[in-house]
């Protein structure tokens, strides 16, 4: 799967954001969001490190007293990160599902135009297949009409120079083996 960038607006935003120390920020591209991860702590999760926690942050962090480091995971359907980013940028929210549209929809027209042009280029190569199988046909004709022409002693001699230019190339070949 090819790993495509985050939007822009979510880049900005999540770098004007100070992060505490030993934290970095990813995006996640199968979830089409930021996600936030501390190496030293062995820690992942999806809500920014210094938002306040939501109530399932909250639990998970109860719950992950018992487990051991590493094994915490944030659940994807926090939104806590997009609510930072937008109050960040000074607008209600961060509407990732219109982007997402829009660049499905740019795909689906990029997509649409390189069918148009791959249709176009097989008609091309159909056409021109279809032209010379044509000028075969033709040259095949005029050759059949010439041979009908000529007499059976013309037949003979040209039958004889054929035979003796095969037999020429064929010792010329193998000399050169």
């Amino acid at each position: 799967m090819n790993e495509e960038p985050p939007p822009l607006q979510i880049l900005v935003a999540a770098e004007s954001l100070p992060l505490p120390e030993g934290w970095k920020c990813g995006w996640a591209a199968e979830w089409n969001r930021c996600y936030f991860f501390n190496s030293e702590e062995q820690l992942t999760q999806w809500d920014h490190p210094l938002a306040p926690p939501s109530t399932k942050t909250a639990h998970d962090k109860q719950t992950a007293s018992s487990m051991p480091a590493g094994s915490m995971i944030a659940e994807p359907d926090s939104t806590s990160v997009e609510d930072e980013i937008a109050q960040a940028m000074g607008r209600e929210s961060v509407d990732l599902a219109a982007w997402a549209r829009a660049e499905t929809q740019r795909r689906e027209a990029e997509q649409r135009s390189i069918d148009k042009t791959m249709a176009a280029q097989a008609e091309v190569e159909s056409d021109r297949r279809r032209r010379m199988d044509l000028q075969r046909q033709e040259a095949l004709g005029r050759a059949r009409r010439i041979w009908a022409e000529l007499d059976a002693e013309a037949r003979a001699a040209l039958e004889v120079g054929v035979r003796e230019f095969m037999a020429a190339s064929s010792q010329a070949t193998d000399s050169r083996w």
